[in-house]
């Protein structure tokens, strides 16, 4: 019986050839090769691929799936059958990571119950793995379990294992040239729309950076209406390997057989869950399922670096207000010092105490966190020393403001609290009226002189989940074109806290100092380490003060667009327990994430020490009146600009 033409799989897979193919070299009959240096340079010369032009292979005809998580126990036995796993969740809902186990040892039940928790969980990161070690021979039986596996169209493969997929870069300067003629090189994908289970492992790579980022999209139509879900049943989308097929021969690669197309649902189906879908350490076998996830490199290195990767796929087929804290809830924080009270009138550092450090030490913080733009310390006492003492603290960085509406421990206004109670109040009900609440924004950048070096300590807060991500608007002006940084030169954008005032007026809140607008260079220089970054941010930059509206909206939404959506130039702050998140706010900008989807209580501090008035030039630093921002443009009305 054939299938239905909307069902079949796609032969789609990872649309870079950039990504996946090295700079290859040719010889006389045509044949692609890695030269003879980088063959005996290799540490796992058995992955390297062979680009054979005499190798061809048959399209994939259908054949009928069988799903092994259907199979599995769902209490995992053979899974995790000791005491002594570790299986950590990233997010509440999406991924987790596991030690203890070695998957190269798995039973066959074992294996039926690994692909049921990756269709669970999405994506699953295996530590401390011997798996590719054990040899091309064994990772291509052991993706066999789970199914028929796919020969890619144009990726090389080592000699004797087709179905193998190796992504090789060379340390290449030539080829690494290609990445600057971007802006970014994130390319979110389903591999070859769609296999099931992929297992992944980075053989070499760069010794920081080069994750790979992953994205729910269970989740994604689970945070759909109803109407609009309603409103995509029934879609079909056509998949194409066409514009890979001639990205790869545009390179000198050789196809290994013909390019596919296929239509398939544009909701589907998961087998075993039935669930409707629209970082990188040695030895780390990352496992996850292709029907349920998107997923893309980062490429956050800026020297070329050799990475050399083994991937297996296995095809699948199927269809497929005021906020008023209760006595309870005083009570029961563990933080009581810290409790607001609304009156009405990479960078990861361990092993020192930043409560500990002198002012020469401060200094030098100060410097880390202006060189490196975030830096995590984790296992420290600073939020425990109280109140007083991480006020104290933050005023050697500079004075600290007041801010306009949140609310601020009795006798301690310049601290800044957040506090989200964990009962179903309307404060997480807004949350959930939305696909998402990501909010990339620089603090209180509205202010006259805006924050600099920020302290910022999670009190209490969700077991899993709830990061903190930052991108880097450095490194966003960078990767501009110098022609494109040319014509931001002079710019200045109004930022305004009426938003942030009028959100907080609707809920009942209490306004603490009066509304303030300022008008600041879209590109400033930081005083320290002289770089340039973008200076905008959605939720407080309401226009290009030089430009017209309709030319002002264009600019920043590109602008704010080129740093949200880069994220080979953002990181993810995780909140362990005793954390102090230190960043600069004059080169980053930032977003709490998210992604519960129950009433938790998350209980957290922010110290925000004012820095500089920002300035496209060191000659102006410290002017009250520069020759830019509100002395420039005195003569219009900020308010009249909103």
């Amino acid at each position: 019986m054939s299938p239905p033409v909307a069902t079949e799989t796609a032969k789609f897979a990872i649309s870079s050839s950039q990504i996946q193919a090295s700079k290859v070299e040719t010889t006389k009959d045509g044949r692609l090769v890695i030269s003879k240096e980088n063959r005996e340079t290799s540490k796992f010369p058995e992955y390297l691929p062979q680009w054979d032009s005499s190798l061809k292979f048959p399209h994939p005809d259908f054949f009928e799936h069988h799903e092994p998580g259907a199979r599995a126990d769902p209490s995992f036995p053979n899974l995790f059958p000791k005491s002594n796993e570790v299986v950590k969740q990233i997010t509440p809902k999406f991924g987790s990571e596991v030690r203890g186990i070695q998957i190269s040892d798995l039973n066959d039940a074992g294996k039926d119950e690994l692909a049921l928790l990756v269709a669970q969980r999405g994506v699953v990161v295996f530590r401390d793995q011997n798996w590719a070690q054990k040899g091309p021979g064994f990772i291509t039986e052991f993706g066999r379990h789970f199914g028929k596996l796919h020969i890619h169209q144009t990726s090389g493969a080592p000699e004797g294992f087709p179905e193998l997929h190796v992504t090789y870069r060379k340390p290449d300067t030539e080829e690494f040239a290609r990445y600057n003629t971007k802006t970014n090189y994130v390319q979110w994908h389903s591999d070859v729309s769609h296999p099931e289970q992929l297992f992944f492992a980075v053989l070499e790579g760069p010794d920081a950076g080069g994750d790979t980022a992953f994205a729910d999209t269970v989740e994604a139509y689970r945070r759909l209406s109803p109407e609009f879900q309603k409103r995509l049943e029934g879609l079909h989308v056509l998949h194409s390997a066409v514009l890979q097929a001639q990205n790869s021969l545009a390179q000198g690669g050789t196809p290994r057989r013909s390019a596919s197309e296929h239509i398939h649902p544009l909701v589907r189906v998961h087998p075993a869950t039935k669930e409707k879908a629209l970082y990188w350490e040695p030895n780390t076998v990352v496992v996850w399922d292709n029907r349920r996830t998107v997923h893309t490199a980062i490429i956050d290195w800026d020297t070329p670096v050799l990475r050399h990767a083994v991937r297996a796929s296995r095809v699948e087929f199927n269809e497929d207000g005021i906020l008023v804290i209760s006595g309870e809830n005083t009570k029961d924080s563990k933080f009581l010092d810290y409790l607001p009270q609304w009156d009405k009138s990479q960078n990861e550092v361990r092993g020192v105490q930043i409560s500990d450090l002198t002012n020469a030490g401060k200094d030098e913080l100060a410097l880390l966190v202006a060189q490196r733009g975030v830096v995590v310390f984790r296992d420290q006492d600073w939020a425990r020393k109280g109140p007083e003492f991480i006020t104290e603290y933050g005023r050697y960085f500079g004075k600290l403001p007041y801010h306009q509406t949140s609310g601020a421990p009795e006798g301690f206004p310049e601290l800044h609290i957040t506090y989200r109670k964990p009962e179903d109040d309307e404060g997480f009900k807004k949350h959930i009226t939305k696909n998402n609440y990501v909010q990339w924004h620089s603090d209180v950048s509205y202010e006259l002189q805006p924050p600099g070096t920020t302290f910022f300590a999670v009190l209490e807060g969700p077991d899993a989940g709830g990061d903190t991500a930052f991108a880097d608007t450095v490194e966003a002006y960078r990767r501009l074109s110098p022609e494109f940084q040319r014509r931001l030169e002079g710019l200045h954008v109004l930022h305004s806290a009426l938003r942030q005032a009028n959100d907080s007026s609707s809920k009942g809140g209490i306004p603490r100092r009066e509304l303030a607008e300022h008008i600041h260079p879209l590109v400033r220089i930081h005083p320290v380490t002289k770089e340039k970054a973008l200076f905008v941010n959605k939720p407080f930059t309401k226009r290009i003060v030089e430009l017209k509206e309709e030319e002002s909206d264009y600019l920043l939404e590109f602008l704010n667009k080129h740093v949200e959506s880069s994220h080979d130039l953002q990181l993810r702050a995780k909140w362990e327990p005793n954390t102090v998140v230190v960043w600069d706010n004059r080169r980053t900008v930032h977003t709490a994430i998210i992604d519960w989807d129950t009433p938790i209580l998350r209980h957290a501090v922010r110290v925000t020490p004012q820095a500089e008035r920002p300035t496209d030039s060191l000659e102006d630093l410290n002017k009250p009146k520069p020759e830019l921002g509100d002395g420039k443009f005195l003569a219009l009305s900020a308010s009249a600009l909103v």
